[in-house]
């Protein structure tokens, strides 16, 4: 088997009997070495000869052909898988008996012996019979469930879990037992009627204190001294001796 190329005529002449596919590469690779036969270009290209699951494909690129030197001598292609760049014949026309070869790729499979694989319907009802995986059918006669059906069954849902909530939250307090929460209001007199010191409360405390702040005074420089509310009310009477201490008071801060 040998393997004569011509890179200005962009031929590859074939002595005759197997063509091994394998073998013209390797004597490609080292034609395209040698001396200048790179100024060519590429007459072959190949894929899949670094990969072992992938059969060897070489490729004629486009005006490139194969000579058989003896046409009367059958040409089996082995050792890997021939094509044109151009999707032509590899063999420019000639008459030859170059039997080529294609690999066999599945595609499919049958566990029923068969050439073919599985249907779509075949698919879908293994899958639907699948046991632990089993599904029921969400609508009428197996088909997709309409929108009416995806509803009621979102009511149902929602039947169930309100009714849950509703059990939970009514069970921590009986409806008799529920007291309000104190307004703002009451609240305020709470806290209002609180006493500061002794029995005067936090009221009658911010009355006096504004009275004595704020408020008009009567009788200072005299025995007897008043402080008023805003409305003339007097919160406190205090009495001074002759030394001018303070020897009585009276608070009112009602």
């Amino acid at each position: 088997m040998a393997f004569t190329f011509n890179g200005a005529a962009k031929t590859i002449t074939h002595s005759g009997g197997t063509l091994s596919v394998a073998e013209m590469w390797s004597r490609y690779v080292d034609w395209l070495a040698t001396g200048d036969n790179s100024k060519y270009g590429e007459l072959l290209t190949t894929v899949g000869r670094d990969q072992d699951d992938i059969p060897l494909y070489v490729f004629l690129e486009t005006g490139v052909t194969i000579v058989i030197s003896n046409n009367s001598i059958p040409s089996p292609v082995v050792d890997g898988v021939l094509k044109t760049r151009s999707g032509g014949d590899p063999f420019g026309g000639a008459v030859v008996n170059a039997r080529l070869k294609e690999p066999g790729i599945a595609i499919g499979y049958s566990t029923t012996g068969g050439t073919s694989g599985p249907s779509a319907g075949e698919i879908a009802a293994a899958v639907w019979g699948y046991s632990p995986r089993t599904l029921t059918s969400g609508g009428t006669g197996g088909s997709a469930p309409t929108a009416a059906e995806n509803a009621a069954a979102v009511r149902t849902e929602l039947s169930t879990e309100l009714g849950r909530i509703d059990a939970t939250v009514s069970s921590r307090m009986a409806a008799a037992s529920y007291v309000a929460p104190e307004t703002a209001a009451n609240i305020a007199a709470a806290v209002g009627a609180r006493n500061v010191e002794g029995d005067i409360s936090l009221d009658e405390l911010l009355r006096v204190a504004l009275a004595v702040l704020a408020g008009r005074s009567t009788g200072i420089g005299t025995s007897t001294e008043q402080y008023l509310s805003q409305t003339g009310t007097p919160r406190v009477t205090a009495t001074f001796d002759e030394d001018g201490n303070r020897t009585s008071v009276v608070l009112n801060g009602a």
